[in-house]
């Protein structure tokens, strides 16, 4: 859960791809109150489908969601067979004047002039 004062910037999104990142997972599944529309759009703005709505004990209703795992795990993989540590990732990062995050697969890196 992202703290209110902390919403709308784009942590929800980089946690949750971190965690999909970081996780020997194929698929994924989550759920969150059906009532909760920004939970809702961020999820399915990620790739998850809504596969189940179902109510609790109390008429709440939750949806459950899953994804399969489409990142790109090559990064991941790659600098755990290299063991790059992160200070030698900033270190190369630096170096190449990258301003993408090497080790997280983060999309939108580049290398600049």
């Amino acid at each position: 859960m992202v703290h209110p004062n902390h919403q709308g910037k784009g942590l929800g999104k980089r946690l949750l791809s971190a965690m999909e990142d970081n996780l020997h997972r194929t698929r994924f599944e989550l759920f969150t109150g059906l009532r909760s529309e920004r939970n809702l759009h961020l999820y399915e703005s990620m790739g998850y489908d809504r596969i189940l709505e179902k109510a609790d004990e109390s008429g709440i209703i939750d949806v459950y969601l899953e994804k399969q795992y489409t990142g790109d795990r090559e990064h991941k993989e790659l600098n755990q067979i290299l063991n790059i540590s992160k200070e030698t990732e900033e270190k190369l990062a630096r170096s190449l004047s990258w301003d993408g995050d090497i080790s997280s697969g983060t999309k939108g890196g580049r290398l600049n002039d």
